[in-house]
């Protein structure tokens, strides 16, 4: 999402100097050293200012090699039996809610191995 938009105003502005650096890790703003970040996920210091530029949705997916385990998923109770990687920058990583439009139709946590 970010590299084309950097990209994009790199060659409306040749003249300006564009550097991307991607991290994990919170950078200080204030050394001096970044004009501008975007940071994914929630704001922890309530004294930085924030904007939402856009949102992300969660998906559970699988490798090929599963499709046969997947099958046999009939309920969201099932999938709880499942390998699982959890994305533990999420503030609940390991809390999956199933819904079917208004209705939900599980709540349940998942084990990572």
């Amino acid at each position: 999402m970010v590299a084309p938009v950097v990209a994009a105003f790199a060659a409306r502005y040749p003249t300006c100097r564009v550097e991307q650096t991607l991290s994990d890790h919170t950078i200080d703003l204030t050394s001096g050293k970044i004009d501008m970040a975007v940071r994914v996920g929630w704001l922890a210091d309530s004294s930085l200012q924030a904007r939402r530029i856009a949102s992300f949705r969660q998906l559970l997916v699988a490798a090929p090699e599963f499709k046969d385990r997947i099958a046999a998923v009939l309920d969201p109770d099932d999938v709880a039996k499942l390998p699982f990687v959890a994305n533990m920058a999420l503030r609940e990583p390991l809390l999956w809610q199933f819904s079917r439009g208004d209705r939900r139709d599980a709540l349940f946590a998942c084990r990572q191995e």
